[in-house]
């Protein structure tokens, strides 16, 4: 058999050649999902090295529930925090195995005793509000308090009878206002006064302040003025210890602020009243807007600064005291003597001051620092500023809503970050660059001032931005040089003359104190008389708030590179800020003022009440104009006052009714496609919006935007909703 041939070997022909383009988009692929891969564990990295800092994070989310509950449009039930907090307790024992999940159970368990605590706070200050305005009524009641004010003696009253008010109706408390003299007045004492009376003011502007809120958790229940004098009626019974020692730590209070404004003549003495007792009645008017324009209207409450100042000045010179026995130094822990003694003298410091929000967080503060000391812990981390605030806000949660617990809360916060990332930066191998000796010294003291003060400006510029629509410019230039008066001149000697009071030797150190706060107030004139020292902007909106604090708090908390992700948060809030249009029209409760932008975007104001609503109005706008600044001429009728303004391409007329009676029985409608205060039972066909008295007078101040697409709407009644401060829950 002839053998058979041998197969033909056939060339091998491998895959078709890739195409060039998805040979790149292939190498694109892996290199992306290989730096995918990377920038998740590095993210996972950072994440498990922040783990520890988790816990700073719960008084945030216990500030989210309050901030729900005070966003809610109806009063929610109050069984709903309780349900809360046991449900995600329950869920987050449940789930404890299982991190991720039980993170998100203690988180909502966070919020829900946030929820709680503001509905159980809110209960515990219900009492009766008064229901409309009486006018020249009898009063006879206790005085509980006199309050500092800028402009006129405020009076804390609690009322036994009202005239034609039944006793179950009484408010609790009664702030009125009074010129006639009160220097024969102590708290405890029984008064009587005729005055005239009116329910706590609603905000005057849309998402403006709420004052009527802020009375109902201060249990004022009606506020006013009073006619003529004051009888005094003698002492009121003691009805249990604790009245009885409040009673006399205010009577101490006002004493000494009398005393010390005895001493001490003008603005000098109602000053040195304010930093020791927290009276900040007397101060001048153009000395009070000199230390706001210049940033320095901070000195006047009692805060860290303060507290910081005279704790830790009691705990250095103790301890310099105890080292000058030798006994006691070598055998006595005299660091933490010193820190109980500084401890139970902050603690009469803020007694005397009168325990305001700021005081109360600087002395938790510093009472936690000076346990840390005792304790032998670092005195100083952001772990002590979160337990303050926990403490503050499941106690008085309507602080967080307070302008002074948020900017004192975020000035505090940024600085210990600073300082904990500095303290991080030296442990890595930095060193300090400043030479040796007394001029090394005094070059980190100088830039130490200087890095605080611009931390702590800028930590509250959003909150300034909020609530007041000014910066002062030159705040850090200002506090720079007012600081170390206040730290190395006023503070000491203000120690010194406190105790020196009731001895009747306080004038030494009272001069001393007056010749810094002189110091003060001449830096605060001449800096506010700088040009352009008080910049004016609109005020923000609450979304610019919240995503500038977010961004902040997140800036602020983590340590690692994760924390740069706050700085996109602030841009945005920044952004969302520049672009906030506030409206282009605004008319109060009563019908009687209006503020309609002009073409060049500025508020023109009716002539005839420009009030008080019309200078928050500019001040909301970031106008620095005085409403007769800002007043325009109207054409004006006996029936209506009548404008026009060219906003979103088009004229738009508008028609304020000034005499409903009048225009009623004419039966017309005016020329106008915006009528105001119109009358009840009126009606205009032809206009696009008509907003009668009525519907003003529940729904108050009300503004509009008018825009292409239409006229856009808000007003008082939907910022508020019905809540127990509302005047739809009266």
């Amino acid at each position: 058999m002839s053998p058979e041939p041998a197969a033909i070997a056939e060339p091998f022909i491998g895959p078709p050649a890739m195409p060039e383009a998805e040979r790149t988009i292939r190498r694109w692929r892996v290199r992306l999902q290989a730096g995918l891969g990377t920038a998740i564990q590095q993210l996972s990295a950072w994440w498990q090295a922040e783990t520890d800092r988790l816990i700073l994070w719960s008084p945030v989310a216990v500030g989210l529930g309050i901030g729900l509950y005070f966003a809610a449009p109806e009063e929610p039930a109050l069984w709903v925090g309780p349900a809360t907090l046991a449900l995600s307790l329950a869920a987050a024992l449940l789930l404890w195995e299982r991190a991720a999940l039980r993170s998100i159970a203690v988180a909502i368990f966070l919020v829900a005793l946030g929820v709680t605590a503001a509905l159980w706070r809110a209960e515990s200050r219900a009492a009766p509000i008064l229901d409309g305005e009486r006018d020249y009524v009898a009063v006879t009641g206790r005085l509980a308090s006199i309050e500092s004010s800028e402009s006129a003696v405020r009076l804390i009253i609690a009322p036994e009878s009202i005239g034609g008010i039944a006793p179950a109706r009484l408010p609790a408390r009664l702030r009125v206002s009074t010129r006639a003299s009160t220097e024969n007045l102590w708290p405890g004492d029984r008064l009587r006064f005729r005055a005239r009376l009116r329910p706590p003011s609603p905000p005057v502007v849309p998402d403006g302040y709420d004052f009527a809120r802020a009375a109902y958790f201060d249990a004022v229940g009606a506020t006013g003025f009073v006619y003529g004098a004051i009888e005094r009626l003698g002492p009121a019974d003691v009805a249990d210890l604790g009245t009885f020692v409040s009673r006399q730590i205010d009577a101490v209070r006002l004493w000494m602020a009398r005393r010390i404004r005895a001493e001490l003549a003008g603005s000098e003495g109602a000053i040195a009243a304010a930093l020791i007792t927290g009276d900040r009645s007397y101060i001048a008017p153009e000395d009070l807007e000199a230390l706001r324009g210049s940033s320095l209207a901070h000195l006047l409450s009692i805060s860290g600064l303060h507290m910081a100042m005279v704790a830790l000045g009691i705990f250095a010179a103790c301890r310099m005291a105890l080292a000058l026995l030798p006994t006691v130094a070598l055998r006595w822990p005299t660091k933490k003597i010193a820190a109980v003694l500084a401890l139970l003298g902050g603690a009469a410091y803020l007694a005397l001051s009168g325990a305001a929000v700021p005081t109360l967080r600087s002395f938790i503060m510093t009472a936690l620092m000076l346990t840390a000391v005792l304790a032998d812990r670092p005195a100083i981390s952001l772990r002590v500023v979160a337990v303050s605030a926990l403490f503050i806000l499941l106690a008085m949660p309507e602080s967080l809503i307070d302008p002074s617990f948020q900017m004192s809360f975020a000035a505090v916060a940024a600085i210990v970050a600073a300082w904990e990332t500095r303290e991080r930066w030296r442990a890595r191998g930095g060193a300090d660059r400043a030479p040796a000796g007394l001029v090394g010294n005094l070059a980190q003291y100088v830039l130490g001032a200087a890095l605080t003060s611009l931390v702590a400006g800028l930590a509250t510029a959003p909150f300034s931005g909020f609530h007041f629509a000014r910066f002062a410019t030159y705040g850090l230039a200002a506090n720079m040089a007012a600081t170390p008066v206040v730290g190395l001149l006023v503070m000491p000697a203000g120690v010194v003359a406190a105790m020196a009071l009731p001895l009747g030797l306080a004038e030494p150190p009272l001069f001393v104190m007056g010749q810094g706060i002189e110091a003060i107030l001449a830096i605060a004139h001449w800096t506010v008389a700088w040009p352009g020292a008080v910049t004016h902007a609109p005020a923000w909106p609450i979304s610019a708030l919240l995503l500038t604090v977010f961004g902040g708090l997140w800036l602020v908390i983590w340590r690692t590179p994760i924390r740069l992700f706050g700085l996109a948060l602030l841009l945005v809030g920044l952004a969302v800020a520049w672009r906030h249009e506030p409206p282009d029209l605004l008319v109060n409760a009563d019908g009687t003022n209006l503020a309609l932008r002009d073409a060049d975007g500025a508020y023109a104001l009716l002539r005839r009440t420009p009030g008080f609503d019309a200078e928050l109005w500019l001040r909301a706008d970031g106008d620095s104009r005085s409403p007769a600044e800002a007043v325009v001429p109207a054409a004006c009728d006996a029936t209506a006052c009548r404008f026009e303004t060219m906003r979103a391409g088009r004229v738009w007329r508008i028609a304020l009714i000034r005499d409903g009676a009048a225009i009623e029985a004419d039966a017309r409608c005016p020329d106008a496609e915006i009528v105001l205060a119109a009358p009840v039972s009126w009606s205009c066909s032809t206009a696009e919006l008509v907003i009668d008295r009525g519907e003003l007078a529940a729904r108050g101040a009300t503004g509009l935007w008018l825009t292409q697409e239409g006229i856009a709407r808000t007003d008082v009644a939907a910022q508020q909703g019905n809540r127990p401060w509302s005047a739809g829950a009266r």
